[in-house]
């Protein structure tokens, strides 16, 4: 009978291991094999992040106005004389290159004033259509509407978080950028 049981035992234990070969080993396999494919592509999309990052390149020309220097007020879409013959000054560098030009537009983390509100219901549409400003200003001086590209960035990366009437009137600007 011990002898009997001791075989069953062998049995058992032959069994188990044919199904650990069987099921078990593959799996851990296959884990294996995920594992490294995984790290492969992690490896990939890195080497992609820094080919993207090194060929970032700076603008060839930037300039920043505040809407403090362009708007009589800041419900007003009407550049003021100053602003023009601001705006006019740099209208020659922008015509060193025939590349793209964006006019970028921004505001602060305040709401959308009151009296705008139905016309842009949001921070996004208002700065684009303070931009869509400069960007008309440049046509109507020959710079041809082909290069120019106008986005409106709304409250996103302000330059001063202070959120002071001096840092909220620093955000609230219009950016020329000429792309390389």
């Amino acid at each position: 009978m011990k002898s009997l049981g001791w075989i069953l035992f062998l049995v058992l234990i032959a069994i188990g291991l044919l199904i650990y070969n069987i099921r078990y080993l593959p799996l851990q396999d296959e884990n294996t094999r995920l594992t490294n494919e995984n790290l492969m592509w992690q490896n990939q999309v890195k080497e992609l992040q820094d080919k993207l990052n090194s060929t970032v390149l700076e603008p060839l020309y930037t300039q920043t106005l505040l809407w403090d220097d362009l708007f009589s007020e800041p419900t007003s879409f009407t550049l003021t004389e100053p602003a023009q013959l601001i705006i006019k000054e740099i209208i020659p560098k922008l015509n060193e290159t025939n590349h793209e030009i964006i006019v970028a537009g921004y505001v602060d983390n305040q709401s959308v004033p009151y009296e705008l509100i139905k016309t842009y219901p949001t921070d996004r549409e208002l700065s684009f259509a303070k931009a869509m400003v400069v960007v008309n200003f440049l046509q109507s001086w020959g710079i041809s509407k082909d290069r120019l590209t106008c986005i409106g960035y709304g409250a996103t990366n302000p330059v001063d978080t202070t959120n002071t009437p001096e840092g909220k009137s620093k955000n609230r600007r219009i950016e020329i950028l000429v792309k390389p």
